[in-house]
């Protein structure tokens, strides 16, 4: 059986999927990846899966120009003749699927987030909405990561009810995102966001909600996350390096690989996002027994509910500030219970292997 991954890049698939490619792959069948050319396509490449470079601007509005990538699609397609055709993010959900319906593919499409198309433009959500409506019709099933995002497709004629199918996000694995030691919180408090940098992620909120706290809470904020030039969503990159720099409390240490040391020395992760599909970041904090602090959002209100951290109102500084007040509050014992909560939710809700049974079940 010959299995495809499309995403608009290798290091989603790597970060996000390689489980489950690994796993099909160990199963011993012909295991490929599709995406936008980057670092991680090596990493991949390494694994024995089999990778195809393909050009797609995931920040392009430009739907005359995606034509060529529907082009590229349909050849590489009708090269590989996959038996199943996994898409994931925007444009391969949308054009991965309108020509694997053409060469009547089998295929699954994850909904891992309803993009910052979304929120910012009501045309462009609507134009979205009818490519979804139209490319999605045929595919075999949709995986959402919220119910929100599903009802919403529902209601919007993008997916019947025998296509949707509810599942655990990305998974986390919880045996590699585990505690050395013990949690024990720090005499100073030490939050910490992780994500890219970017508006509707929420972080110049973030900012001037911690600058407000820490005058009377001495504490510290570590932000770890990527800058993409080329996102029109990325915040202007100099000016937020140089108010980072005005307060030494505040560390903005770029990209990380080594994120698992990060969070076993934070006390908290904080995600003000605007809305997220899962947040993987927030399910892997609490992998490591860490309270979390979130937007009420789709995708973020979803993790917090067993008293294992607090959500904020998004957009809004005095909610962010008001929970990291909250936050300072809890007592050693009360924050340890919370970390504890988390972790329990992840290992009953959101294991990875539990996602890879939902996979597992759909190729036959």
């Amino acid at each position: 059986m010959i299995i495809l991954f499309s995403a608009n890049s290798f290091e989603h698939l790597y970060k996000l999927r390689i489980k489950i490619l690994k796993n099909f792959q160990k199963q011993g069948f012909e295991v490929y990846a599709v995406a936008k050319d980057d670092e991680f396509k090596t990493k991949i490449t390494e694994l024995g899966i089999k990778v195809i470079t393909i050009n797609i601007n995931p920040h392009s509005k430009n739907f005359l120009k995606d034509i060529g990538l529907l082009v590229s699609y349909y050849k590489i397609f009708k090269k590989i003749k996959p038996d199943i055709l996994y898409n994931s993010t925007i444009k391969p959900n949308i054009y991965g699927s309108m020509v694997s319906g053409l060469l009547k593919i089998k295929t699954i499409n994850n909904i891992s987030g309803l993009g910052t198309g979304f929120l910012k433009s009501k045309l462009l959500k609507r134009l979205i909405i009818i490519l979804y409506r139209f490319s999605n019709k045929n595919v075999y099933k949709i995986y959402f990561q919220n119910k929100e995002d599903m009802i919403f497709f529902e209601k919007e004629k993008i997916s019947k009810k025998n296509q949707s199918t509810l599942i655990p996000g990305s998974g986390v694995d919880t045996n590699f995102f585990k505690r050395k030691t013990e949690f024990s919180p720090n005499k100073k408090t030490n939050f910490i966001f992780i994500g890219r940098i970017l508006k509707e992620k929420g972080i110049l909120e973030l900012i001037s909600a911690f600058n407000k706290f820490q005058k009377n809470n001495p504490s510290k904020l570590t932000i770890i996350g990527s800058y993409d030039p080329e996102n029109p969503s990325s915040v202007n990159i100099k000016k937020f390096i140089d108010d980072v720099d005005l307060d030494q409390s505040i560390k903005y240490l770029g990209v990380k690989k080594n994120i698992i040391d990060y969070l076993e020395n934070s006390d908290c992760l904080i995600l003000p996002s605007y809305r997220e599909g899962l947040s993987n970041v927030l399910l892997e904090a609490m992998s490591m027994k860490l309270p979390v602090l979130a937007s009420n959002v789709p995708g973020c209100k979803d993790l917090i509910i067993n008293n294992n951290g607090f959500l904020f109102e998004p957009k809004s500084v005095e909610s962010i500030y008001n929970a990291l007040k909250k936050f300072a509050s809890l007592s050693k014992r009360e924050i340890i219970d919370m970390g504890k909560n988390g972790r329990e939710l992840v290992e009953k809700k959101y294991d990875v292997r539990l996602l890879l049974k939902i996979y597992q079940n759909d190729i036959i």
